[in-house]
């Protein structure tokens, strides 16, 4: 049995990034991967994303701090979050907007 202990000195709050444009614009169809990664954050953050109403649409996958959205439509619109937090103080959270074209069909 090994027993690890972790000094205060060395626990940090992890700072997500995002490597994304803020708004991105995008088609109605399109395939948007949102990557989000940390920098500090001892012990390792857990990345996880949400949106205002805290439920990401059905058809999301999530794989560490990628989020894509395949075949995106209107209704997933709207603000998505990278949360990264490792209980060391306050969750870390950068946003960014997914604006939807709409799609126009002539009469």
């Amino acid at each position: 049995l090994q027993l690890h202990r972790l000094s205060a000195e060395r626990l940090r709050n992890p700072r997500p990034e995002r490597h994304i444009p803020d708004p991105i614009v995008v088609n109605p169809g399109q395939t948007v991967s949102l990557v989000c990664i940390t920098t500090g954050g001892e012990p390792p953050p857990l990345l996880t994303w949400v949106t205002a109403n805290d439920s990401l649409p059905q058809r999301s996958q999530v794989k560490g701090g990628t989020l894509t959205l395949p075949a995106i439509s209107s209704e997933e619109a709207g603000v998505y979050s990278c949360v990264a937090s490792n209980n060391v103080g306050n969750p870390a959270k950068k946003s960014t907007t997914i604006v939807v074209r709409c799609e126009y069909t002539p009469d």
